[in-house]
């Protein structure tokens, strides 16, 4: 919400907290470094790595459901509005989001490069959603973390 009220205060635009665009729900995961997650649930992580669209995290979300939801709120945005809008996410939401953009599955969830900071540009029309720009890092130019890719 920080970097999204960053962005749309210079320009006079509205916040609004989009449910169906909230982060994952990592449940247990959160906060924890890789290597717990990796010690403490090592079948799912392997899971997570291998085949992340079969990952349930425990006490959280599934990958699966987050597509989902992700989909859903494509689909009410698409209803719902005709103009410009911006949306301000997570790494793992904005793969996913290319991933549906794309019509991939969520199997190519990690051949998905997003940079911290990156936009990615999507328009509706009526063949659907089309990608027309993907993890754009252009505006970090000069920045020490532009350059660090996770």
């Amino acid at each position: 919400m920080e970097t999204a009220r960053a962005i749309a205060e210079p320009h006079g635009g509205e916040v609004r907290p989009l449910e169906e665009f909230n982060d994952v729900d990592y449940g247990l995961w959160s906060g924890k470094s890789v290597d717990e997650v990796r010690e403490a649930w090592p079948e799912i992580f392997s899971i997570w790595v291998d085949n992340p669209e079969e990952v349930v995290f425990p006490g959280g979300e599934s990958l699966r459901a987050v597509r989902e939801r992700l989909q859903a709120g494509l689909d009410r945005l698409a209803e719902r509005h005709d103009g410009t809008i911006l949306l301000v996410g997570h790494k793992l939401i904005n793969r996913l989001l290319v991933c549906i953009v794309l019509d991939l599955p969520t199997a190519a969830f990690w051949h998905v490069d997003q940079s911290n900071g990156a936009i990615n540009v999507i328009a509706h029309g009526e063949a659907g959603w089309v990608l027309r720009r993907m993890n754009d890092v252009g505006h970090l130019k000069g920045m020490e973390s532009a350059d660090q890719r996770t």
